[in-house]
């Protein structure tokens, strides 16, 4: 197989598996248009949706959220799941290596962390000169750094990626120092001890240009869904903010991004229309942390894709993640829908307002409730992330969230995620484990088993009430697990 790359690109930026299939890489897209205005060129190669494309159909599986598993817990990614996809690593390490491109840039989360590690140490063991790069959020904290392997990674990138990598590709196109590039973090002469300076978050968002995803083969991604409720047509990915208005206490996005930050309605609309007239896409997913993080500037942008829509009968339809807000009015979310958003998924996480406001959710579960209503009402489909765990959370709060989910089952389309609670990097969860009597297991580093040191919050309790709500959410026909029971054999593990 060859892949369909630029050998003439000046880099070339990578996904690793896990990722999602149905769009392309926005991250990477977003760097690769920022570069090209800056002079330089990319070329990207998403693994990630080449060996889900390939793979036997029956591991696919793997790429569901339930199977994080497989993926961030060192002992199984080691001993079950690269076993499973060696073969496809081994067959892009040399494509990579026969490609010809001196500067390689991956794109990290802690989901294909494990992956990214494993392929930049082989690629390295057969060519110490590659230049390997490595910037996402799976590589914010120095823990998280630390993971890769010593010489293995030339520089990181902190924070966000486009003017720093832009810097990057100059100092390097002029043997110039990396560890003067504010926001990239090297390692000293000494080989021990990172040298860093933080790059200020850009002000500006519409200083940005939006991505036109050259660099992306479109036909790779499984554009069409068979439920009735998501999209059954070809769409792209965009934002409208960087950062969030919450301060969930289980979320590193505070830590991460400092301030919320988001661009003007003309600019997005712009974006949409440029994607309309070229390609003919109508539909789009807002990938923001919240979609209604500045309700003025959306209801602007409202306001801009109605009139046009109905100018030039240019019918849109897209979806956001967005917050229970008290503000949420339903006259907005009646002209929302009229400008195209057809589904809003929110994070609800619990039905217990004690776990709510140990979470810092800034809402109730009334005002939750009122929100769902309200959005079924102006005809917005609405689908609910629940976490299950949460330090707090008892027998009591627990049966309070079930009890949430059946008052409001005609209000709820999908539970779109159904988690237990995970302690993520940089979260206060993390920050401050000893205040919330967390205690982590020496050789797990994926965060995934924590345990309370009182013993009334374990990782088998979580799974315990995760499978007792999974039952509840299939006979309330709120869970898509039900209708995909298919598993990986355990033959195969």
């Amino acid at each position: 197989m060859e892949a369909s790359i630029d050998k003439n690109s000046n880099i070339l930026l990578i996904l690793c598996p896990p990722w999602g299939i149905h769009e392309p890489h926005l991250g990477l897209a977003y760097l690769s248009t920022y570069v090209k205005q800056k002079g330089y060129s990319a070329s990207v190669l998403d693994i990630n949706i080449s060996i889900y494309n390939q793979i036997d159909s029956h591991l696919r599986v793997l790429w569901q959220a339930e199977k994080q598993e497989y993926w961030v817990n060192r002992g199984v990614f080691y001993k079950k799941t690269l076993s499973l996809i060696n073969d496809f690593l081994e067959e892009y390490i040399n494509i990579i290596l026969n490609s010809g491109f001196k500067i390689l840039g991956f794109s990290v989360v802690a989901g294909n962390r494990l992956m990214t590690i494993e392929m930049v140490k082989r690629i390295k063991k057969r060519d110490k000169d590659r230049i390997i790069i490595i910037g996402g959020l799976g590589v914010f904290t120095e823990s998280e750094r630390l993971m890769f392997e010593p010489g293995t990674v030339d520089v990181f990138v902190v924070g966000e990626g486009e003017e720093t990598l832009k810097e990057i590709l100059y100092a390097l196109d002029r043997n110039g120092e990396l560890q003067k590039v504010n926001g990239a973090v090297t390692y000293d002469k000494d080989g021990k001890s990172w040298t860093y300076i933080p790059r200020p978050l850009i002000k500006n968002l519409d200083d940005i240009p939006y991505p036109t995803y050259d660099e992306f083969d479109l036909d790779q991604y499984y554009y069409s869904r068979k439920s009735l409720d998501e999209f059954t047509m070809k769409h792209l990915p965009l934002i409208i903010s960087r950062g969030c208005v919450g301060r969930c206490k289980f979320c590193n996005d505070r830590t991460l991004w400092t301030s919320f930050r988001f661009r003007s309605a003309q600019h997005i609309f712009e974006e949409i229309r440029y994607e309309v007239d070229r390609r003919n896409i109508t539909s789009f997913v807002f990938q923001d942390l919240t979609g209604n993080g500045n309700l003025q500037q959306l209801e602007q942008l409202c306001d801009l894709l109605i009139d046009w829509t109905e100018k030039y009968i240019h019918p849109l339809q897209w979806v956001t993640n967005a917050i229970a807000r008290k503000e949420m009015k339903y006259e907005l979310l009646v002209k929302m829908r009229k400008a195209g958003c057809h589904t809003l998924m929110f994070g609800i996480e619990s039905g217990s307002d004690t776990v709510l406001r140990l979470m810092s959710k800034g809402f109730n579960s009334q005002i939750a409730g009122r929100v769902l209503k309200d959005c079924k009402r102006a005809g917005i489909n609405t689908w609910v992330n629940i976490i299950v765990g949460y330090p707090g959370e008892g027998e009591k709060e627990f049966e309070e969230t079930i009890e949430f989910i059946k008052n409001n089952r005609e209000y709820i389309d999908k539970i779109q995620n159904l988690n237990t609670c995970n302690v993520v990097y940089s979260s206060e969860l993390e920050i401050n484990k000893d205040w919330y009597g967390i205690v982590f297991p020496e050789n797990d580093m994926s965060y995934l088993t924590w345990y309370t040191k009182d013993g009334t919050n374990t990782y088998e309790k979580r799974i315990e009430r995760h499978k007792r709500l999974s039952e509840i959410l299939c006979n309330l026909g709120l869970s898509p697990e039900c209708t995909n029971k298919s598993e990986i054999s355990e033959e195969i593990l």
